[in-house]
């Protein structure tokens, strides 16, 4: 199968008191469907793919700009699907790429909260992510990694994740994190390592004045979660950025349970940090 280059952009402006998608380009098997209004003028956008995946050697770029003042909800239709990344039993390793740009200007809001990325048998990806934000915009994203398809008995069977997220504030950095996973040089149950659990999840969020009572926050939630349901077992640690910021991670051990916990945080800093209700999307 030939590999796919495919772009994705999207430009997003207030007017008066809604935001509305100016600009769209997108190549297949991308597309942007069409966008829907939500509460406080906030634009709800959905990504579709019309592939079965990302293959050996395909390359995804998006590019996301909100304009002053607006507030986008961004979100796809499902899961990032990485297929093997060798185009033949024995041939050279050509990972999948993934790149996205988000440019933030002064006042906007950009939640990004896209279903859980899953690696296949073999697979490979590498994943660059570059924010830019301007004085008073603000950013919530999250991120889930499978470690295969496990009714199959693939667990930890992908070759290799790469992923770099780096978050410029008035073109000074204050995060930058990296990822590299590699199942084959990896003991999961060692001392230090992943202890037997099997999904990762991450919740970062941007924003200037995030302090320590908005870890509080993060913390106190994720009590109430486990509290709620004490035969989910799950580690969960979160901390400050070098500014404006703050990093949720959690291990666990299936996607669902912290796709739950991590709506349950994002929902409270939410109302925390915005004075907004939790956001609920049907799919």
């Amino acid at each position: 199968m030939p590999e796919l280059s495919a772009s994705m952009e999207a430009e997003f402006v207030k007017t008066g008191e809604s935001t509305r998608l100016s600009r769209k380009f997108h190549s297949y098997p991308l597309k942007i469907a069409k966008p829907f209004s939500l509460a406080h003028g906030q634009l709800g956008v959905y990504v579709m793919d019309a592939s079965p995946g990302m293959m050996a050697g395909d390359r995804y770029k998006f590019k996301w700009e909100l304009g002053e003042g607006a507030h986008v909800y961004a979100t796809n239709q499902s899961m990032t699907k990485v297929h093997p990344s060798r185009k033949y039993a024995g041939g050279p390793l050509v990972p999948s790429v993934q790149q996205t740009t988000v440019l933030l200007r002064a006042d906007s809001l950009f939640e990004y909260i896209p279903e859980p990325v899953m690696l296949y048998k073999d697979a490979a990806l590498v994943s660059h992510t570059e924010i830019r934000m301007e004085a008073g915009s603000a950013l919530i994203v999250s991120e889930i990694l499978c470690p295969g398809r496990m009714s199959r008995g693939e667990l930890f069977q992908f070759d290799s994740y790469k992923s770099k997220l780096s978050v410029f504030y008035n073109g000074e950095t204050v995060y930058s994190g990296r990822q590299n996973i590699q199942p084959a040089s990896t003991s999961f149950n060692a001392k230090g390592g992943w202890n037997g659990f099997t999904h990762l999840g991450s919740l970062c969020v941007f924003r200037e004045g995030i302090c320590s009572k908005h870890v509080d926050t993060v913390r106190d939630t994720v009590r109430s979660y486990l509290e709620s349901d004490p035969a989910y077992r799950f580690s969960a640690g979160v901390s400050l950025t070098y500014k404006h910021g703050l990093v949720l991670n959690v291990l666990g051990t299936g996607a669902e349970p912290i796709q739950r916990l991590l709506r349950s945080v994002w929902g409270a800093l939410r109302l925390l940090l915005f004075g907004l209700p939790p956001l609920e999307i049907g799919k």
